[in-house]
């Protein structure tokens, strides 16, 4: 397993985590993690693959990465749109009605 530039934003992550694991209460952690699972799968959705396709092309120009800066941009915008009005929705699915609270605060701040 290579150290590649993603793992510091791993490691980031995990710790930030085990930190609200130790400051919320079982309950409130619970609903985090039902509200972290509703947000990441919305910004995997909303890559597109758009970045990966612009430093795999050896032949990009500026046209190629306007073009997908801007499509990551708006589409990221409508999946994180999507995602606040169907909260709601997510919530009652998994039956925890605070979680519609916690999916919006996330998918707000999580960028």
């Amino acid at each position: 397993m290579g150290a590649g530039p993603g793992r510091g934003v791993e490691c980031c992550q995990f710790y930030r985590l085990h930190g609200l694991a130790r400051l919320l209460s079982p309950q409130d952690f619970g609903l985090l993690a039902l509200a972290i699972v509703a947000v990441d799968v919305a910004r995997i959705v909303s890559s597109a693959g758009l970045t990966d396709a612009v430093t795999r092309d050896k032949d990009w120009d500026e046209l190629l990465a306007d073009t997908a800066f801007w499509a990551n941009l708006a589409l990221r915008r409508i999946v994180g749109a999507l995602t606040w009005v169907l909260a709601p929705l997510y919530a009652s699915v998994v039956e925890q009605p605070w979680s519609s609270a916690a999916s919006r605060c996330w998918c707000r701040f999580r960028r």
